[in-house]
């Protein structure tokens, strides 16, 4: 697995292979099962469909939790490698509200995707399925950011592709964080900014069903000229983020409580043991402290956290 561009993990690629290498294929993969990505253990899968499934790991060299997507592609060599390619820009795309990509690792069904995880975070999409909708107000909140992270993957020359509510992550204060930016692409979907923009005011729209009042025509207004049929006619990203500051005021994002709890993760796999020594065998010293209780062969159950806010997400 290569190291971040931005230094996050400190430790170069050939460091990092030595070390993935030296594990083998038993402390390495995670549970048995899983689908192997180099340098990282696959803990739990999040959820799948959209642009590849999404899995929770962590970084092999640094224990550091992460984001995997997975991208299916066809075994065609140069398709892999121009999407290998294409993938390099995400790593350079930089955005208060866009989630940080920090690897792509190639694998045997295509290319996974490593990002930064949103501590304590939900999916807008978990969060509608709690709540009937969301105020006017609060749409803006999360909409604008959204749309300022929209409009930086464009000028990059990146477009998400298949936004839905499950890639706009929400902070537990309500600041959202895009994810999935160019995974699609990467799958070989074709899209535009003009569908992103689209796709944007559709979600928008959806977050607030049968909204009334000055507020809401106000953000219905703001997001209309999104939704005409012919792309050419669309605002750009940028365009709907003004739209959007002149349309309701902003609201802080209301959670309800315990609306989510975390996902159980299992542990880590145990190093194998070094060479020539059996565990199952291993005669005590002569003399020497006597041994202590067992250790636990389970994980303690992972406790929900306290907050206003609503509890963290995987």
């Amino acid at each position: 697995m290569r190291a971040a561009q931005n230094g996050l993990f400190g430790l170069p690629s050939l460091l990092v292979t030595a070390m993935d290498d030296s594990m083998g294929s038993r402390g390495y993969h995670g549970i048995p099962g899983t689908p192997a990505v180099r340098g990282v253990v696959l803990r739990a899968r999040v959820r799948g469909g959209g642009a590849g499934e999404v899995w929770a790991g962590r970084v092999v060299a640094t224990g550091a939790e992460c984001v995997v997507r997975r991208v299916r592609l066809p075994p065609d060599a140069a398709a892999r490698d121009a999407a290998m390619r294409a993938a390099q820009v995400l790593l350079g795309l930089s955005h208060p509200h866009l989630l940080p990509v920090i690897d792509v690792v190639a694998t045997a069904e295509g290319l996974a995707v490593v990002a930064e995880p949103v501590a304590g975070a939900i999916s807008l999409g978990h969060l509608l399925e709690t709540r009937d909708r969301l105020d006017p107000g609060e749409v803006v909140t999360v909409g604008l950011p959204v749309a300022q992270a929209l409009a930086a993957a464009h000028a990059a020359g990146v477009v998400h592709g298949q936004l839905d509510p499950d890639d706009v992550l929400l902070e537990p204060n309500g600041r959202p964080v895009l994810a999935g930016v160019g995974v699609a692409g990467l799958a070989g979907a074709s899209a535009t900014p003009a569908v992103d923009v689209s796709d944007l005011a559709s979600l928008l729209l959806a977050a607030m069903p049968q909204a009334t009042g000055p507020d809401a025509a106000a953000v219905a207004v703001a997001v209309a000229p999104a939704l005409v049929d012919d792309p050419v006619r669309r605002p750009t990203a940028e365009e709907l983020v003004a739209a959007l500051a002149h349309s309701a005021t902003p609201l802080p994002v209301r959670f309800v409580n315990n609306a989510v709890t975390p996902l159980p993760l299992p542990p880590l796999p145990l190093p194998p043991p070094p060479p020539g020594v059996d565990d199952a065998h291993a005669e005590p010293a002569e003399r020497g402290p006597r041994p202590g209780p067992a250790a636990r062969t389970t994980p303690r159950p992972i406790r929900a956290p306290r907050t206003t806010h609503g509890a963290a997400g995987a």
